[in-house]
């Protein structure tokens, strides 16, 4: 099952819709691009009206969170590409979830990460901002474009956490811990209620969310694809 898809010239992301056999509760999936089409996020906006939970991603206040943001926030800032960063509009009338961490906290467990591994994230942060700089935001973009995602790792994913493994617990694994906790808790207090709890959050963290939820009898039975990137 794919979760983003990818080819030269677009990226499109899965809204996935997930039911449990003879419970009401109901869980929409929005892999979320941080740079896209402004009509990407106003459509993915316009269909969180009527929903009932939103599920927010977003470290906040983390200094270490702005410098790994720097290098795709380099492609809102630039009108070659024609993108922005994301922005969307939640109703209202929804009662909206932040299970992510803090940043102070975020900060902290990303010192736990050795320091080989750190700079090796920095390095590839710098490529990416020297490529853009040199060969312009349609260069950066086309590396955006290779991040096509299935429910399954594929190998060079799998080679890349074990070099990375230590980056992946911190800025992966344990927030998504937080997010299934959150999401376990929605499925004990309110299985059983006519009820839709939209979950807005980085593509990367899917994967989990949807076997996370599958562990608890969950199932995508419907999906649609949002296009978040083209030309």
């Amino acid at each position: 099952m794919q979760i983003v898809e990818a080819a030269e010239g677009w990226v499109r992301v899965a809204e996935l819709r997930l039911r449990r056999r003879g419970t009401p509760l109901e869980f929409v999936l929005y892999p979320m691009v941080h740079v896209g089409l402004p009509e990407f996020y106003a459509e993915v906006g316009r269909r969180l009206a009527g929903v009932d939970v939103v599920v927010l991603e977003g470290v906040r206040g983390s200094q270490v969170g702005q410098g790994l943001a720097s290098a795709y926030l380099e492609l809102a800032r630039d009108p070659e590409t024609g993108l922005v960063r994301q922005r969307i509009e939640i109703p209202p009338e929804a009662a909206v979830v932040r299970p992510d961490s803090a940043g102070a906290e975020f900060d902290e467990r990303w010192r736990t990460v050795p320091l080989a591994q750190r700079a090796a994230v920095r390095l590839g942060i710098g490529y990416l901002r020297a490529g853009h700089w040199l060969l312009g935001g349609r260069w950066h973009l086309d590396q955006l474009r290779g991040g096509a995602m299935n429910d399954l790792p594929t190998n060079e994913e799998i080679l890349e956490e074990e070099l990375l493994e230590d980056v992946d617990r911190v800025v992966l694994h344990e927030r998504d811990q937080r997010l299934l906790r959150a999401l376990t808790t929605l499925h004990e207090q309110r299985a059983h209620e006519e009820v839709t709890v939209a979950v807005v959050w980085g593509a990367a963290h899917m994967r989990a969310v949807v076997y996370g939820l599958g562990a608890l009898g969950y199932r995508v039975y419907a999906g649609q694809w949002l296009t978040a990137i083209d030309g």
